[in-house]
């Protein structure tokens, strides 16, 4: 859907029940407060309505993608005889003159509960959502979904979890969201297309995050993937072991393959002989000798790394 001339990609009745029923019946039954960031429609109270009746649905709480996303949830709640205001009132905060759900980024977590109704210091027993997915956005709202809610489901790229380094660059998440993550559901990009009738060149994944977590089923050392049967992860695990490994440890990774490899030293020639005192004059015969004496050696892993 277009409003405002932005496109707003709305989660199908499918895939919200499908995200919905990653948390089980009787969490939801006994959830005291429950928040739905970046709806549209109202279309996660619409499926929570359908499947476990109004008195559940009226727990949600709800931060609209937009401005006037917030008359067509208006619309939804009155048709579904639900309280209008479980709608958050959230201000403009970053300063473009009108409410976008970039705001709720902006505004304090403690404001968040406080707009919700909720005692100061209490969390939402359950979070579910689509964020944008501008640049690392949506990482900024898994982020404050988790500090805000027990248990989170939200759908966005996995591209950053597919980096071999993502160790390295995304670091300061680490803790933050991939110690969190419970459950990690990954959707081919082609599938993903289908989900939104959009076209995508990235893969999203439904992820279950908790608040505090100490069993989690999802391990970042060795998260795979495939696509038409290829797990992709091995292949960028290779390209990650090719760019860092050290010579040694290429050589030590041969002797599982038994490859035959030629390593080479290179020396530098020193122009000063300390026993004489002079410099060095050096021919083409003697700098051969020097440079490449047992220069190099043949290793094979079944040899046992002989010299050759």
């Amino acid at each position: 859907m277009e409003m405002d001339g932005k496109e707003y990609f709305v989660t199908k009745p499918e895939l919200a029940r499908k995200m919905i029923e990653k948390i089980p019946d009787s969490e939801w039954k006994k959830a005291e407060n429950i928040l739905t960031v970046n709806s549209k429609v109202g279309e996660w109270v619409i499926e929570i309505y359908k499947k476990y009746g109004k008195e559940v649905a009226n727990r949600v709480k709800i931060v609209p993608a937009g401005e006037k996303t917030k008359l067509f949830i208006k619309k939804t709640l009155n048709i579904l005889g639900l309280n209008e205001y479980n709608i958050l009132d959230i201000e403009d905060k970053n300063g473009n003159g009108t409410y976008d759900v970039r705001d709720f980024l902006d505004l304090e977590n403690e404001k968040i509960i406080e707009l919700a109704g909720m005692p100061k210091g209490s969390r939402f027993s359950c979070c579910i959502m689509n964020p944008p997915y501008d640049k690392s956005m949506h990482l900024q709202f898994l982020e404050k979904a988790i500090q805000l809610s027990d248990n989170v489901i939200s759908i966005q790229p996995v591209r950053w979890l597919q980096d071999p380094n993502v160790k390295k660059h995304k670091k300061k998440y680490i803790d933050s969201i991939v110690n969190r993550i419970y459950d990690l559901e990954t959707i081919h990009q082609d599938d993903s297309a289908k989900l939104f009738n959009a076209r995508f060149s990235f893969d999203l994944g439904i992820y279950n995050c908790f608040n505090h977590l100490n069993n989690s089923k999802f391990d970042i050392d060795n998260y795979s993937y495939t696509v038409d049967g290829i797990n992709i992860y091995n292949i960028l695990h290779k390209i990650k072991e090719k760019m860092t490994s050290s010579l040694a440890d290429n050589i030590e990774n041969n002797k599982i393959d038994g490859w035959r490899v030629r390593v080479d030293f290179i020396r530098p020639l020193p122009t000063f002989d300390p026993r004489s005192g002079k410099d060095y004059k050096v021919d083409w015969h003697g700098a051969y000798r020097f440079f490449f004496n047992h220069s190099y050696v043949f290793y094979n892993g079944k040899r046992d790394n002989k010299w050759w």
